[in-house]
């Protein structure tokens, strides 16, 4: 039967909500638990009185409720079959639910599991020294940098003596530590910050009221005063793609990259190349071939030509995945729309999360259901939250 739940009333989408440019976009808890895009495991969390069990595409349930969990960041989704469930990453689980045995070393891991590898850390005379091991268990690269991100397209950004870097999967340096900030390899290539030092309000995606990148040992830098950081892109060679640098800028998705400047933000090539202009309030990187844009208060979807495909209209709106979009009203009732604008089915919910591998979370109070694209619920369940 297919689901036909309507929203009356306010949902609990968050605070983060009230302003329409945020919503969903900031990091910190969201509005529902969403797979992560880039998970290959058809595997989805539900929780029933604070915690955590998974169910398969079918809707049935194949890791029973068992993980304590807090808030619906993300973090416990899986990852070539392998995901940290359950608050601050305890345990580290496979498809089955079977725990991963201990390290032998002590070490602990952190991060997801990413290209055949695991990150993990130590504290070793009161810092942190970061490494990683395969999904066995067995040390790959020594817990020897001061940071690590996770493996992507072959390279993991690491970080020696206060600079970034990138190690392939032997461990040895393809590209030499350089940087002030690294981030990963996306589409052949990398975001990086090559000067400072420099401020920066944005740190990990987060805002933080501006973090000084780079400063020497001892400044105060409650004084100082340092230029905006300003974001470059290199290729595996360490390469840089072109000269531009920007205060603000995304990963490459789709051929294109996000990057913003004084008239607003648009979008660039690996060449350089503005191919949407520099003129939007805000932009979101392209997903399934679309792109968000904001407008006054409202959203609306862009082409890869810069197109508005869906003008402005949308107070609330999610990035198009597996076809299907996610709009409507933030504290109000949201469904799904098709490329076409027209709605996949009738339903409404009070939250909602995009498709991923087939199918969608969605809640109408604590009333909530993994559905495929006919709206059709795989699976329903009791949320502990409304």
């Amino acid at each position: 039967m297919r689901s036909n739940w309507i929203s009356a009333g306010v949902s609990a989408i968050g605070s983060l909500a009230l302003l329409p440019f945020l919503a969903g976009q900031m990091p910190g808890d969201k509005e529902i638990w969403e797979k992560d895009k880039n998970s290959d495991t058809p595997l989805f969390r539900f929780v029933v009185q604070g915690k955590a069990g998974y169910i398969n595409i079918e809707g049935r349930v194949v890791i029973q409720p068992q993980f304590r969990v807090l808030g619906d960041i993300g973090w416990d989704d899986f990852h070539e079959g392998i995901a940290s469930a359950g608050f601050g990453g305890r345990f580290w689980v496979n498809e089955q639910g079977k725990e991963l045995e201990p390290l032998s070393d002590g070490s602990e891991r952190t991060g997801k599991a990413a290209e055949g590898m695991i990150r993990t850390y130590r504290k070793l005379n009161g810092s942190r020294q970061e490494g990683f091991v395969d999904f066995q268990g067995r040390r790959v690269i020594p817990e020897k940098f001061e940071g690590t991100t996770e493996f992507s397209e072959g390279l993991a950004a690491v970080r020696v003596g206060g600079l970034w870097g990138y190690i392939d999967k032997s461990g040895a340096f393809a590209i030499a530590p350089r940087f002030l900030e690294a981030e990963p390899f996306s589409e052949g290539a990398a975001r990086v910050i090559a000067e400072g030092p420099c401020m920066s309000p944005w740190r990990g995606g987060c805002i933080i009221g501006g973090v000084a990148i780079g400063a020497p040992e001892g400044t105060d830098v409650r004084r100082a005063k340092f230029p905006g950081c300003r974001y470059s892109y290199i290729d595996k060679s360490g390469v840089p793609l072109f000269e531009t640098t920007y205060g603000s800028a995304d990963n490459f998705s789709e051929g294109l990259a996000r990057v913003s400047g004084a008239g607003g933000s648009g979008f660039i090539d690996k060449t350089g190349t503005v191919r949407i202009p520099l003129q939007f309030r805000h932009v979101r990187p392209f997903s399934d071939g679309m792109a968000r844009f904001l407008k006054g208060r409202d959203w609306g979807y862009m082409d890869k030509a810069g197109r508005e495909v869906f003008p402005a209209q949308f107070e609330y709106a999610q990035d198009f995945s597996e076809g299907a979009a996610v709009v409507g009203r933030p504290f109000g009732a949201v469904h799904f729309i098709d490329k076409g604008g027209r709605k996949l089915f009738d339903a409404e919910y009070t939250r909602a999360s995009g498709f991923r591998l087939g199918l969608a979370h969605v809640c109408s109070g604590h009333d909530c259901a993994y559905i495929d694209r006919t709206g059709q619920a795989v699976f329903r369940y009791q949320s502990d939250r409304e």
